[in-house]
């Protein structure tokens, strides 16, 4: 079943279109996994997510928000730097559901702005939509961008800070080989909440049992990248 656009006619009006459109799994085959951290980057707690990642050699993605990009570009640069894969998740974080098609490409071309004038070497491959609002709209105008949809597998729902432990748990139960995991940085609503200790405790954990389980950490396929 088609899904529903806020517009009809043209290249958004079609079905969602082959799988390989919305990627959530790992570039490598086997026991992989992909972290990826939405929201920043953040002063108070992206540095100890990246000290945590250089501790164990690990690659992760993570999906910028272009106005906190603006705020800490040296922050950017340091993920860049670090070999870490950047995103696009829009300028500001709104419900692009609710957008029109030039409201949607604005969102988009001004977050990756921000991305490119603070790290202007690093790669810029991947979009992830705020709230996983995906429609074909949404998704037609990352890809005229040059953006790949990024997607995830695994939503422990550390945003609502439930705990380190439930953090883990979730993760832990729902985990599967090539999974991607979704966890925060910071917080789209600078005026909220922006608490994410629980997350880089979470991280901490994580990391040494997901070594234990056999897994090694991956970051996310392009479609042309993807092992069968």
């Amino acid at each position: 079943m088609s899904e529903p656009d806020p517009i009809a006619g043209g290249k958004f009006d079609r079905p969602p279109g082959p799988t390989e459109e919305l990627v959530a799994s790992t570039r490598h085959a086997g026991r992989r996994v992909a972290l990826t951290f939405d929201d920043g980057p953040d002063p108070g707690y992206t540095p100890r997510i990246l000290d945590l990642l250089a501790a164990h050699g690990i690659t992760a993605t993570f999906c910028l928000i272009g106005r906190n990009a603006r705020r800490h570009p040296e922050l950017v640069a340091r993920i860049a730097a670090a070999g870490h894969v950047l995103a696009n998740h829009t300028m500001t974080h709104p419900d692009l559901t609710k957008l029109t098609p030039d409201e949607i490409q604005a969102e988009l071309s001004t977050a990756s702005e921000a991305i490119r004038d603070a790290a202007p070497e690093a790669p810029l491959r991947f979009f992830r939509a705020p709230f996983g609002g995906w429609t074909t709209m949404v998704r037609v105008l990352a890809m005229d961008l040059g953006l790949q949809p990024l997607d995830w597998s695994v939503n422990p729902c550390d945003w609502a800070n439930p705990g380190a432990d439930r953090i883990v748990g979730a993760i832990e139960r729902d985990l599967k080989p090539r999974g991607v995991v979704l966890l925060h940085d910071s917080a789209h609503d600078l005026d909220g909440d922006t608490n994410r200790g629980q997350t880089v405790t979470a991280v901490e954990t994580l990391i040494p049992r997901l070594l234990g389980r056999g897994y090694e950490f991956d970051v996310p396929a392009l479609p042309v990248e993807r092992d069968s």
